[in-house]
């Protein structure tokens, strides 16, 4: 019996998730799936589009076994902490064989080759980590080219995947790169396994070509999706599934219908709410994970003046400071996740130490 784990958000399940599922029965010989899902919020610091409950529904009618809930302290967390989690929690089932995820590169050897750089540490890729931040350039594409040199000065002439900056600042590249670093410290036997990834991650279009079939089909993305519904609301209609037919599985046409999606600006007043608070009972913002002295300082500027989510964002985005790490600070504010609840967590999970 082989049992295969894949780590998702299903925000919200669409046709590239039910394909990811078929292909990874077919890849790794799996007879369950088994899923590690995100609960009402997701990693980049937003709610999910539909509850816990109806994704983990959508999940089991196009194919999975088991669905588990990751905590809101990964869930929400940075790629690494989300990968960890994950990874841990398929590793302390026991029965996990593999765990499948998509990439932009397709192959697994790149991937954990980057994850080994990542976990050592050599002074060449230290360096040049350090000199591209020291320079301006932001963490996700400094580590992307640090990685990529550090790559190509290994000279591997059997591997030509994934040796450009772009492969590793990719979005589901960087998310492979922290599972295999996962595994790799936690000394799980649990194996990875990837799938070429196919279209755009972030596209904020629907595709036009309805699918017939699924191979080669760039399937639109949960971005894509979650904007058309978003567009709806705002035209105050009642959404019909029919709009995404070509772009969701016929068995949940019901649950696009029935259930009401929720999008980050719902939040706006419980958080001006949860910061004005903050600010009252003397809580310092640096106490609440992913804010940085600097950003609370910002912060503290814009304290009262108000604003949607989305503005209070844009209040403090800066070239050093990402639209998603601001978004997923403000969200552990208003959840009142601390710096200190989350390490204890990881203490109490050995999310980042070998478990023997």
């Amino acid at each position: 019996m082989k049992i295969t784990g894949i780590i998702a958000e299903y925000n919200p399940f669409h046709l590239g998730h039910q394909f990811h599922m078929e292909k990874a029965r077919e890849q790794t010989g799996a007879d369950y799936l088994v899923i590690v899902l995100s609960g009402d919020f997701v990693q980049r610091g937003a709610p999910a589009v539909f509850d816990k409950y109806s994704r983990t529904k959508m999940a089991l009618l196009c194919g999975a076994d088991l669905v588990l809930e990751m905590p809101s302290v990964f869930a929400t967390g940075s790629a690494e902490d989300f990968a960890a989690c994950g990874v841990a929690l398929l590793d302390r089932l026991g029965t996990v064989d593999s765990l499948f995820f998509g990439s932009e590169c397709g192959t697994v050897r790149p991937l954990s080759d980057a994850a080994s750089i990542l976990l050592n540490e050599p002074p060449e890729f230290s360096g040049t980590l350090k000199e591209l931040l020291r320079h301006g350039h932001s963490f996700p594409s400094a580590r992307g080219r640090a990685l990529s040199a550090a790559m190509k000065r290994e000279a591997d002439p059997t591997m030509n995947d994934c040796k450009n900056e772009a492969d590793f600042s990719s979005p589901n590249n960087i998310l492979g790169i922290e599972y295999c670093k996962a595994i790799l410290k936690q000394n799980s036997a649990v194996k990875p396994c990837t799938l070429l990834r196919l279209g755009d991650y972030h596209g904020p279009n629907l595709e036009n070509s309805v699918p017939t079939e699924h191979s080669g089909i760039r399937f639109s993305s949960a971005s894509a999706i979650r904007k058309s519904l978003k567009e709806q609301e705002n035209r105050a209609r009642s959404f019909s599934a029919s709009d995404l037919t070509a772009h969701i599985p016929n068995c949940l046409r019901s649950f696009y219908e029935t259930c009401s999606p929720v999008f980050s600006g719902d939040f706006s007043c419980m958080l001006n709410y949860a910061l004005l608070q903050a600010f009252q009972n003397g809580i310092r913002l640096e106490s609440f994970e992913g804010f940085s002295g600097e950003l609370a300082s910002r912060m503290e500027k814009y304290a009262y003046s108000g604003g949607s989510w989305e503005e209070r964002i844009m209040q403090l985005k800066t070239r050093n400071y990402t639209y998603t790490r601001i978004s997923r600070a403000l969200l552990h504010l208003l959840l009142g996740i601390t710096a200190d609840l989350t390490q204890a967590m990881r203490t109490e999970a050995m999310l980042h130490m070998p478990v023997s």
